[in-house]
């Protein structure tokens, strides 16, 4: 028999619970998996729990524990439009999009100055191009365009489509792509990277879609590709099915690539978090210019017709989205203090377990502020809960 514990380390916020009002029911689907002998929980997380209980996992539920189902994560509801730019105005929608002003290479030795101007960025015919001139801008050779929703359009888990059309030639670099928002597990590349869509021009028949993590990044990314040999020059529809439990790329409706959540840990997994779309073009650098640059092909451009973003729904209710509880608390680390602000009178309870679920601290508390001294705890991962008579909140922390 195989005997599995539910709070595995890629998951780690989480409360046991007979019931809790405003959760969201996870099924367990699909041929792919691990098989679900037996489940083991946390200990002293409830009283006297019933039969079938609740097990909460970073804002999703797994009901009826003795089912033995088996597969990977999946998200309850409907796929439903949150927000889209189908960039039919007079230019893209400032709501979602920023403009990057910069040029330093970006990590890649990339050739390109992100200029930000109406010349590299603009809307036609019901599509936003991002247009690459070679001409010399601030002591670079080459001037582009870049829009990203970075403190203006980011969410965890969803879908992600965007219809596009590709520049042409060795070096140029086009890509629609995802980076966290907080990088809630530090620096790149161990807070993930999403690449939805990337396109090498000297491989002018092949999408590649990629992640990047702490387990593998760079020509050590998980990724896969797909053929467009015939249609280089029609436009394509990507898109990405992001679930707690996989992320799956399709190329007008084809799938070809498939990344699992493993439950290993964040190195692996670092995708529980918001992430907020990118889109650019860049010329030459370490992957896109791997074979040079042709410096007769310029200026090129991509071309999108929209981006687009749903998320699973239940009777008109996001799946995805913060339990009334998690209202009550605010809990944030600063060097070796944890502070705790409760939103109650109500005297709380503090308790900080690691993700196995050995309990460390457990402290009360009566006025809405505490701080919890953590020196004694050692480098990793940890779950910190807070809970009053009424509510209770949980979050992942990392101790360096």
């Amino acid at each position: 028999m195989k005997k599995t514990i539910v709070f595995l380390t890629a998951i780690f916020c989480f409360c046991i619970a007979a019931n809790r009002a405003g959760a969201q029911t996870v099924a367990f689907g699909g041929a792919a998996g691990s098989n679900y002998d037996d489940f083991s929980v946390m200990p002293d997380q409830t009283e006297n729990p019933a039969q079938s209980i609740e097990v909460y996992l970073d804002d999703i539920v797994k009901t009826d524990l003795n089912a033995g189902e088996t597969g990977i994560i999946e998200l309850p509801g409907t796929f439903q439009l949150v927000w889209a730019d189908e960039f039919d105005g007079a230019g893209y929608d400032p709501d979602i999009w920023s403009p990057q002003v910069r040029g330093d290479g970006f990590g890649n030795n990339e050739l390109q100055y992100y200029t930000g101007l109406e010349r590299n960025i603009f809307t036609r015919d019901g599509n936003l191009v991002l247009k690459v001139y070679k001409e010399s801008y601030q002591n670079r050779n080459y001037t582009s365009g870049k829009l990203w929703g970075q403190n203006k359009k980011y969410f965890k888990y969803g879908r992600v489509e965007a219809r596009f059309k590709l520049p042409e030639g060795r070096g140029t670099w086009p890509a629609i792509w995802m980076m966290p928002q907080s990088s809630v597990y530090g620096g790149w590349p161990n807070s993930g990277e999403i690449d939805i869509m990337e396109f090498v021009g000297y491989q002018p028949s092949t999408i590649h879609g990629t992640v990047h993590r702490g387990a593998g990044s760079g020509g050590n990314g998980n990724g896969s590709n797909i053929s467009i040999a015939g249609k280089t020059g029609d436009f394509h529809v990507i898109r990405i099915d992001w679930e707690p439990g996989y992320i799956k790329w399709y190329l007008n409706d084809q799938l070809f690539h498939t990344y699992n959540n493993g439950f290993a840990g964040s190195s692996q997994w670092p995708f529980d978090q918001d992430f907020y779309v990118i889109l650019n073009f860049a010329v030459g650098g370490n992957w896109g210019g791997a074979q040079g640059v042709d410096d007769a092909i310029w200026p090129q451009e991509f071309l999108i017709d929209y981006v687009r973003v749903y998320q699973k729904s239940e009777d008109g209710e996001t799946a995805v989205k913060t339990t009334d509880a998690q209202a009550f608390a605010r809990v944030t680390l600063a060097g070796e203090t944890l502070n705790v602000a409760s939103r109650s009178e109500i005297p709380f309870s503090v308790n900080i377990y690691s993700v196995m679920g050995q309990k460390y601290v457990s402290k009360r508390f009566s006025g809405e502020n505490a701080q919890i001294d953590v020196t004694h705890l050692s480098s990793g991962m940890y779950i910190v809960s807070v809970s009053n008579e009424i509510e209770y909140y949980a979050q992942k922390f990392i101790r360096k």
